[in-house]
Order: C-alpha cells, then sequence, then structure tokens
C-alpha cells in the first residue's frame, strides 16, 4: 500500500478509489462474520484510508453504494465519495430500501409489501412496485439519495397483502388435511366457485400431530392453489407447525422404502415434490401476518392458538383475548377454534373449520 500510494501521489491523483466491500460486509453481518476476519477487513481498510490521506488525496469508496455502508462511510467524511451497485443488487434480491421504526432497514419484498409514496412508487400500486425489480431498484436510489441528505428515512407501512378496489380476499382455518374427517376437496371446490384474487390460509392446513397426510394429496392441494392464481399468505398453526411431528412426516416420505433403503437414494417423484412443497410452505409460513383491505382497515390474521386458550374457551372470553390492546382501525382474526363467531362491531372474528361456512370474505 506504501509503494501504490508513492506512486499515485508522483503521479498526481488527487482521488484515489478504495474497494470497500469487505468492510462493509464485515460491519454489517456482525457475528455471522469471524472475528478474526471481519479484523482484518477493518485494519484494511483503515491502513487504506491512511496512505490516501497522507497523499493529499481524496477517496473514492467502490462497493459502498447501499445503506450498509452509507452510514459509516459517507457520515465520517462529506469529502468522501461512494460508488458502487449495492443499491440495484439489493433490488435484484426483491430488498426494499425503508424506514423502520428503528431506523432504516431492508424489506424483503418476496414476502412484504410495501406502502410508499416516493417520486419512484407514487403512481404505482403496491402490489406493481414487489412484481418488477426494477422499480425496486428505482426506489432504492430515491431512498439512498434521501438517506443521504436527511440521515433518516420515513417510516413505511407494510402489509403481507394490500387489496385494491375489485379484490376479494378468502380466509381458510383448519382444513386439518391427514385427518379422516378433513373436507379440504369440498373447501377447493367452493374456492373455485368464488375465484377469489387473495387468499389467507390461517393455519392447521396440514395435520401432522393426529394424522398422516398422504404425498399426493399435499401434491394436490398445492396444483389446485397454483391453478385458482390467487396471491397466497399461509399463517402456520399449532398442527403444522409442530416440529417434531413435521419432521417426522418428512422421514415418512424419505424412508418410504425402509431405514436401510431410504427413498433418497431412489426418490419417487411423488414423494420428492411432497417433500419440497411441505418445505416450501414451512419456509413462508409467519406466525402472524398483516393485510391492508380497499377500504382503508387492517386486519391482522394470527391462528389463534398463541392465545393460550383451550379450544372450547367461553367466546366472549376468548374475543376479549383477542382484541387486548387493539387498534381502533384493525380487525383481528383468528381460526384454531373450529366454530365461527364474527363481530365487526367489535373488529374481531373467529373463522369455522371447513363444514357448512369455512371462509370469510373481506372485499372492496
Amino acid at each position: 500500500m506504501a509503494l501504490h500510494a508513492e506512486w499515485l501521489e508522483k503521479m498526481g491523483f488527487r482521488r484515489v478509489g478504495l474497494h470497500a466491500t469487505e468492510y462493509v460486509l464485515a460491519r454489517s453481518r456482525g457475528a455471522e462474520v469471524h472475528e478474526d476476519m471481519a479484523k482484518i477487513a477493518d485494519d484494511l481498510y483503515s491502513l487504506g484510508l491512511v496512505k490516501i490521506y497522507e497523499i493529499g488525496a481524496k477517496p473514492l469508496m467502490i462497493g459502498a453504494l447501499g445503506l450498509k455502508g452509507l452510514h459509516d462511510l459517507y457520515k465520517s467524511d462529506p469529502e468522501i465519495s461512494l460508488a458502487g451497485m449495492s443499491w440495484l443488487i439489493e433490488a435484484k434480491n426483491w430488498h426494499a430500501y425503508a424506514g423502520t421504526s428503528s431506523g432504516v432497514g431492508i424489506i424483503d419484498l418476496e414476502r412484504d409489501l410495501i406502502e410508499c409514496n416516493c417520486k419512484a412508487c407514487s403512481a404505482k400500486f403496491p402490489n406493481q412496485i414487489a412484481e418488477n425489480p426494477d422499480d425496486i431498484a428505482w426506489h432504492d436510489w430515491v431512498m439512498l439519495k434521501e438517506y443521504a441528505e436527511k440521515g433518516k428515512l420515513d417510516e413505511i407501512p407494510v402489509y403481507d397483502m394490500i387489496l385494491e378496489k375489485d379484490d376479494c380476499l378468502a380466509v381458510v382455518g383448519d382444513l386439518h388435511i391427514g385427518v379422516p374427517q378433513s373436507l379440504w376437496l369440498p373447501c377447493l371446490r367452493r374456492l373455485m366457485e368464488i375465484h377469489p384474487t387473495h387468499l389467507v390460509l390461517l393455519g392447521d392446513v396440514f395435520d401432522f400431530v393426529e394424522g398422516k397426510p398422504k404425498a399426493s394429496h399435499i401434491i394436490s392441494f398445492l396444483d389446485f392453489l397454483k391453478d385458482l392464481g390467487a396471491r397466497m399468505r399461509y399463517v402456520s398453526g399449532c398442527s403444522d407447525s409442530n416440529a417434531p411431528e413435521f419432521l417426522k412426516t418428512l422421514r415418512r416420505f424419505t424412508f418410504a422404502r425402509g431405514p436401510w433403503e431410504p427413498q433418497l437414494y431412489s426418490p419417487h417423484p411423488i414423494l420428492v415434490e411432497a417433500i419440497r412443497i411441505l418445505t416450501m410452505l414451512r419456509r413462508f409460513s409467519k406466525k402472524r401476518i398483516k393485510v391492508k383491505l380497499a377500504n382503508w382497515k387492517v386486519v391482522r390474521f394470527s391462528h389463534g392458538h398463541e392465545l393460550g386458550l383451550p379450544m372450547d374457551a367461553n367466546p366472549k372470553e376468548m374475543m376479549k383475548k383477542l382484541l387486548e390492546n387493539k387498534d381502533l382501525s384493525e380487525i383481528r382474526v383468528i381460526g384454531h377454534c373450529h366454530r365461527s363467531l364474527y363481530r365487526p362491531e367489535e373488529g374481531g372474528a373467529r373463522v369455522q373449520r371447513p363444514l357448512s361456512e369455512y371462509t370469510l370474505f373481506f372485499s372492496r
């Protein structure tokens, strides 16, 4: 570095590039980076800066034009110039810059939607922004400039779904696929009649505790949802999020031929596909989701077992527990109890297990 700095000074350079990517990653990942490697990155960056300043030049930080490096680098010296494509790379990975309650952060638009009124987003619906990496990139660039100028970003509301004027949301809870009394097929037929644009699966879609879902049923279920074409969100329940029982189901498919000749060595396509589907659904499931309706009301969905009440609890007691600390503009919806309870005037609802009425609709 000393030799390079000497020649740069002799050649008259007054702006010197320093690649800061490793430094930025070491600082942003924290515990994920080995302590020794983080220190090496820090030392090399610091030494590079010292040599640049020693020859009277100004630094150009390459690979640092993103939220992860902007604060440490740009704010430390207003004359530092930043370059790089971090904001674009983040957008290609469906990551959007946003203000959060704790400062600034990155929203994963594969899982969430943002309701943003910045110059890049104001003329688009939130669903459009999340579908196009170019729109996300423009949003990230606008946010980055704003953060550089103001040192902060306004908090952006984040939702799992945002409904527009003519959208229809169907909510289905407690299908319990895998037990004999499950009525998932009639439920799917009813959904095809309604043809909703958005679908919330409100927990216990599969029953790994009391039931044994078949691989063919798992595949048929997801194929139907694909054909339905609705935007879907999956809320985990108590019977489909039980980790030991979930792993037993995967083991049942993997070792379908017996422990000494596992299916893994000679995979059957149906069993492999069932394992893939279950793993994917578990990966993208959430304990609770937030949906904004076209009438501006917000609905918070959870399965309901987290309330800690038995399934046969008194309806008034359960509604009181559900509505604790509820915002006036919110509606809270749970399943779990297998009995319907709809009280919009109080802002709460319980979805009945699929029998005669198993869907709850919010439209317009």
